[in-house]
């Protein structure tokens, strides 16, 4: 967590190529995540 800045939980970090490409930080609805990481779901 600390190598990742981590400060608060929940907290999801995608990454790409180990490239941080999105932070999301705090509780959201399932419909909120799939919205947030459409992209990164294929």
């Amino acid at each position: 967590a600390m190598s990742h800045e981590v400060m608060s939980i929940p907290t999801m970090i995608v990454f790409k190529g180990g490239e941080e490409q999105r932070r999301i930080v705090g509780a959201r609805s399932k419909s909120q995540l799939v919205s947030e990481l459409a992209e990164f779901l294929g």
